[in-house]
């Protein structure tokens, strides 16, 4: 959730649920969501691999 939240300063909260959805093939909801361990781990990886980018691009 920290990941989320500091990504969320640099490129909008917005951009980030476009990355998790699209990780996830369809948007996300409580009720309907991917629950594997594959699923989270590629979710956290791609967020970290923006959180770089978008830092690089700040700096």
């Amino acid at each position: 959730m920290d990941l989320c939240r500091t990504l969320e300063e640099y490129i909008s909260r917005e951009a980030v649920v476009r990355i998790i959805d699209k990780l996830a093939g369809k948007p996300l909801c409580f009720d309907d969501f991917p629950k594997g361990e594959e699923y989270i781990f590629a979710v956290r990886n791609k967020l970290i691999s923006a959180l770089k980018a978008a830092k690089k691009a700040n700096f």
